[in-house]
């Protein structure tokens, strides 16, 4: 006598012999066989569909959409209970007194916890707890607002979110709506005293920004390496005035500025009161110091000095032993290189070179394609443009 579990092979083989004898590949309705066996056996079919002969009946591409529909709901409930299960990384700052009376209260530090406590027992109406957007990112990083959230267990779909922004005075708290209501009201409808979470929260204050920090830093990093691959936080820090790049062989003092997007590597020397702003990079062995601006795309590298009130900027270099100071300024693609020096209130720009021992000075202005080089001294109000070339020796112009 054939057994219960018999019948059913014998019907798979009967359901599989029909496909194929309809012209489906053997091995693609192999397949599909296979996978509905599996739902089967883990009970996700119900019904009729959970029947192999009702199948029978039906043409290989409606057996093929139904398992692909099934496998992707089942995939789909099953991200969702791992998403569930997953309570990201959080702050619990509530006191015995708040739990005795029902409370959870939580610093969400990352998008999974904000989903997690923003759904749990109850879904809200919180930008920053829907799964599918990045909106707790946006807050804790970009606007560097703190979330706290405040659950109650013995009050299954109420909960409550206050949002701290970074200067600390503007504290606005939501109700499960996303509604925004005053202080008052949120103690009202909580019976919480917010000046109580306030001092909870209060000592977590310092880890939540080292959390950022360091968040950001690695982000920023992988943006570094693209320029410097052996790049690593042990090797390089943020300079606290600007939170640019310096790599820890550079000497950057307090004073100066070092912008977000701008670096300062080897064994640079920026000190005083200076600027580097903008993607620029100071480099090498040079030197940046006075109240002198490096912004822009500008690079200034080799031993090469800017100093005083000087700009360099645009795509523009000061390379070599160069030097840069008082009040000029290099812009554009201009170069500056060798052993030249700028200074006064001469303008270097367009796509001119300024190298070898000469010096441009006074209110002189170099642009276009021209060549200041040799010993060459261009002063006072002198204009070189073009594609003038001005490189005899000793020359003054």
């Amino acid at each position: 006598m054939l057994s219960f579990k018999s019948f059913i092979d014998e019907d798979y083989k009967t359901t599989a012999l029909k496909f194929v004898a309809s012209g489906i590949d053997k091995g693609q309705v192999d397949d599909y066989i296979k996978k509905f066996k599996e739902l089967s056996n883990k009970q996700k079919l119900a019904g009729e569909e959970k029947n192999i002969d009702f199948w029978a009946k039906k043409t290989f591409s409606e057996f093929e959409e139904f398992v692909d529909t099934k496998e992707k709901e089942v995939a789909v409930v099953a991200n969702k209970k791992v998403e569930k299960k997953d309570q990201g990384t959080s702050f619990n700052i509530t006191t015995p007194e708040q739990r005795s009376a029902g409370w959870n209260i939580i610093i969400p530090l990352d998008k999974k916890a904000s989903v997690y406590y923003g759904n749990l027992d109850c879904m809200s109406d919180w930008c920053v707890a829907k799964r599918k957007y990045d909106y707790f990112n946006q807050y804790f990083y970009e606007y560097n607002s703190n979330l706290i959230f405040c659950l109650n267990d013995k009050k299954k779909k109420e909960k409550w979110a206050i949002e701290i922004q970074s200067n600390e005075k503007t504290i606005i708290f939501y109700d499960i709506n996303d509604k925004q209501i005053s202080e008052l009201e949120f103690e009202k409808q909580t019976e919480l005293e917010f000046a109580d979470i306030f001092r909870s929260y209060k000592p977590y204050i310092d880890k939540i920004k080292t959390l950022k920090f360091n968040k950001i830093n690695l982000a920023k990093l992988e943006e570094l390496k693209t320029k410097f691959p052996d790049a690593t936080l042990e090797t390089w820090h943020r300079h606290p005035n600007g939170g640019g790049w310096v790599e820890n062989t550079a000497k950057v003092s307090d004073t100066a500025y070092v912008g977000p997007y701008a670096i300062v590597s080897g064994k640079a020397e920026v000190y005083g009161n200076p600027r580097v702003s903008g993607n620029s990079l100071v480099s090498g062995s040079s030197q940046v110091f006075g109240f002198a601006e490096i912004y822009g795309l500008a690079e200034v590298s080799g031993n090469a000095e800017v100093s005083g009130s000087a700009g360099v900027a645009g795509r523009s270099q000061v390379f070599g032993k160069a030097k840069v100071f008082g009040y000029t300024i290099v812009l554009d693609d201009a170069q500056v290189f060798g052993y030249a020096q700028v200074f006064g209130y001469a303008r270097v720009s367009g796509n001119s070179k300024v190298s070898g021992n000469s010096k441009v000075s006074g209110n002189a202005r170099v642009s276009g394609n021209a060549l200041v080089s040799g010993n060459t001294e261009v002063s006072g109000n002198t204009r070189v443009t073009g594609n003038e070339i001005l490189e005899k020796y000793n020359a003054i112009i």
